[in-house]
């Protein structure tokens, strides 16, 4: 299985990405404790490849899965310094729900595994 490297888009423009988490963190106000966490979910699930590769991403092994996602965060808070903090607080939210998302991934067939089975 090839890892998956996670990473932020390139040319992000910061507007957009402020626009859209307004609307996030006011349409789904009690899921984010706060209107930057709102900025972080938007860059992660939005404006990186997260989304393409999550779920062959939580097949890999625990501590790549961990650094990856902080390597990200930390592109995100260069980003904004002024994230810095939330990105730690999602960063270990991230940490508690990955067993739960490595259990769900083993459900999903990827293109590797959907060709051997064909065989």
């Amino acid at each position: 299985m090839s890892a998956c490297h996670l990473e932020l888009k390139k040319d992000i423009n910061l507007d957009e990405v402020n626009h859209l988490a307004r609307k996030e963190f006011y349409k789904r106000k009690s899921h984010y404790k706060s209107f930057e966490q709102s900025i972080i979910y938007v860059l992660i699930h939005r404006f990186s490849n997260y989304e393409d590769e999550m779920w062959l991403f939580y097949k890999e092994d625990r501590k790549f899965i961990l650094n990856q996602i902080k390597k990200l965060l930390k592109e995100i808070s260069n980003l904004d310094r002024n994230l810095a903090w939330d990105c730690q607080i999602v960063y270990n939210r991230y940490k508690n729900n990955i067993a739960l998302k490595m259990i769900k991934s083993r459900y999903i067939v990827d293109d590797e595994e959907r060709s051997f089975n064909l065989n």
